[in-house]
């Protein structure tokens, strides 16, 4: 799985509210050999924690947003309600091994699909971590 990764951000008052984008370390691959079948597949990510400072001594509710596509509305993923982040129509039935990297157009667009991290007035100095299990489902969207 790829590190999701912020940055180093500047934290102010006058931040409130800003939203971070993410970057990736290293693509995320899925190689559909499913041959026979012509079912789609999609990829959920859910958080099962919320951001917490490496020391533990933060915790950060309601930061860690996904945007599904381009222009989307953000969902939050304090939830911990699976979120669908990528869907794709499978060509595997037609006989061939596909190889999909569904990171691949994620930070093309200011406004794109990716995850973000919202400054909600409480971030503080540190390195934060959090757990996302990430789903892959063969079959129609859920």
């Amino acid at each position: 799985m790829p590190d999701i990764k912020f940055g180093s951000q500047l934290i102010s008052p006058k931040s409130r509210g800003k939203m971070y984008a993410a970057a990736f370390t290293n693509e995320l691959v899925v190689n559909d050999d499913r041959r026979a079948t012509k079912d789609g597949w999609n990829l959920t990510v859910q958080q099962s924690q919320p951001l917490t400072s490496t020391d533990k001594k933060t915790v950060l509710k309601d930061t860690l947003f996904f945007r599904e596509k381009d222009g989307g509305a953000l969902a939050s993923l304090e939830s911990g309600a699976p979120q669908l982040v990528y869907e794709h129509q499978s060509q595997s039935g037609k006989g061939m091994l596909e190889t999909v990297k569904p990171t691949s157009n994620w930070n093309k667009a200011v406004d794109g699909a990716r995850f973000y991290l919202q400054d909600n007035g409480k971030l503080k100095e540190g390195d934060y971590e959090t757990v996302l299990t990430w789903t892959l489902t063969a079959g129609p969207k859920i």
